[in-house]
């Protein structure tokens, strides 16, 4: 049976645009079925988070989930949908589900912050306090952002210099900064953030 799948591979990604969304439903479930075996249908699957069905969008989702290792392996692919305001927020929620990937993802998510709404900003850094050091690329940004006027904002981007560790030394002036912080909750990530940048032996606690 498995490896009929695997034939019928081709026929499974027509499908996805088929005019009946339980047939694209169910082509996307098989997809996702077939696991790496499926490789070849994650640029049409991606596309199927534009679908306006959210059933449809949450099958593409899922079954990118047992295709793609990491982010890292398909910048381009996420990265167009990550530019697109009507794509840009599934994008985000498929890659929480994904791989934290490394410093090609960390990049591409630092692209589209600028332009991205607060709600797609907070998201956008989760993501990038889940990459952990290899979120490096993202430093620039995120010493930015710690002016910013949003509390949760600012707090976020603590949160993720804090997850940088060691390499993110030269935040530390601008974490100095938000010590004063008129908000207690960045006030005191930012001092918990500037211990673990201090402490390249332990960047855990």
């Amino acid at each position: 049976m498995g490896e009929m799948n695997v034939i019928l591979l081709p026929e499974f990604i027509r499908c996805l645009t088929n005019g009946y969304s339980d047939i694209r439903i169910i082509a996307a479930e098989s997809l996702g079925a077939l696991s790496r075996n499926a490789r070849p249908a994650v640029p049409a699957l991606v596309k199927a988070l534009r679908n306006p069905v959210p059933s449809m969008r949450k099958a593409a989702s899922d079954a990118l989930t047992h295709l793609v290792t990491s982010p890292d392996d398909w910048v381009p692919t996420f990265g167009v949908l990550l530019q697109d305001s009507r794509t840009r927020a599934e994008t985000c929620d498929s890659l929480f589900i994904l791989n934290p990937g490394g410093e090609k993802t960390a990049a591409m998510l630092t692209e589209v912050f600028a332009t991205a709404t607060e709600s797609e900003q907070q998201q956008v850094l989760y993501l990038l306090e889940r990459i952990g050091p290899q979120a490096r690329p993202a430093m620039p940004t995120l010493i930015a952002v710690l002016s910013n006027s949003d509390n949760e904002i600012r707090y976020l981007a603590v949160r993720v210099l804090k997850a940088i560790g060691p390499e993110a030394r030269a935040a530390i002036p601008a974490l100095t900064e938000r010590l004063k912080d008129e908000n207690d909750l960045v006030a005191n990530a930012a001092t918990k953030a500037i211990k673990t940048i201090d402490s390249p032996t332990d960047a855990t606690k």
